[in-house]
């Protein structure tokens, strides 16, 4: 039979119902509580989640100054190729520009980019630094759409419009 992790909508149920149901056969005492405990720490992860949705989630972000990439853990999921794409291009945003880039979802679940630099550096390319995003987003135009749908019906549970897709 199936198991918890393989049933999409298990998510949506409550564990009760699972048992009652029968719809996982060969679950005892000792699986039942590692099933509620895994339904309890998703739903919790959620509610932070939304707890959140009023602040921006960072994606990922670079730094001329520490010379370090950052990928928030809960993207982790990501394909990996999808991942190294990101990588390359914030450290290679920073390599040519300067300063701090981060890759930011809105509570609407649209990604943005967003610079900083310190005040004492001379070699931040303000100008440069909106010429490249621009051009990123451009030529990252499908990566970026592509992430904001993933984030709002991973994050958001938005539902998936075929149609839109």
């Amino acid at each position: 039979m199936s198991t918890p992790e393989k049933c999409p909508y298990v998510v949506c149920m409550d564990t009760c119902e699972l048992l009652c149901s029968g719809q996982f056969v060969g679950i005892n005492s000792k699986n039942a509580r590692g099933i509620l405990k895994h339904r309890m720490k998703q739903k919790e992860e959620r509610n932070n989640v939304m707890k959140k949705a009023n602040e921006t989630v960072v994606l990922c972000g670079a730094s001329a100054y520490e010379e370090k990439y950052y990928l928030n853990p809960q993207f982790s999921k990501l394909p990996e190729h999808i991942r190294q794409e990101l990588q390359i291009m914030c450290v290679l945003y920073t390599q040519k520009v300067g300063g701090i880039l981060m890759l930011e979802f809105t509570p609407e679940g649209h990604l943005e980019f967003k610079t900083e630099a310190k005040e004492n550096d001379f070699f931040y390319d303000e100008i440069g630094s909106v010429l490249e995003i621009k051009k990123l987003q451009n030529e990252k135009r499908e990566l970026m759409e592509a992430l904001e749908m993933f984030y709002r019906v991973v994050f958001l549970g938005e539902e998936f419009d075929y149609d839109e897709a």
